[in-house]
């Protein structure tokens, strides 16, 4: 039983070394910007929904940033969504 168990730990230290790689690779960190500015919208009318760029300090983030009316008249924005490249990380 020790074997197996040597094994899933060397497979959980593998795996926990490639996310921690992709992470690395991955992961966008924005230092605190004097200015914020959110452009180019694009507007669903009918369903009062839609999209948004933002920049930090004149640098573009790459993703486009989703905003709705939750049903309340009140608006909700979503951050772009996040996936990991390494499988079944983040269930």
């Amino acid at each position: 039983m020790e074997l197996v168990d040597e094994t899933l730990r060397e497979e959980e230290r593998q795996h926990l070394e490639a996310v921690w790689a992709w992470l690395d690779e991955n992961t966008v960190t924005v230092p605190e910007p004097n200015s914020v500015t959110l452009y180019d919208f694009r507007v669903d009318w009918s369903n009062w929904s839609g999209s948004f760029r933002i920049k930090f300090d004149d640098v573009s983030h790459e993703d486009r940033f989703q905003f709705s009316d939750n049903g309340t008249g009140k608006v909700r924005f979503s951050l772009p969504m996040f996936g990991s490249g390494t499988g079944d990380f983040l269930k």
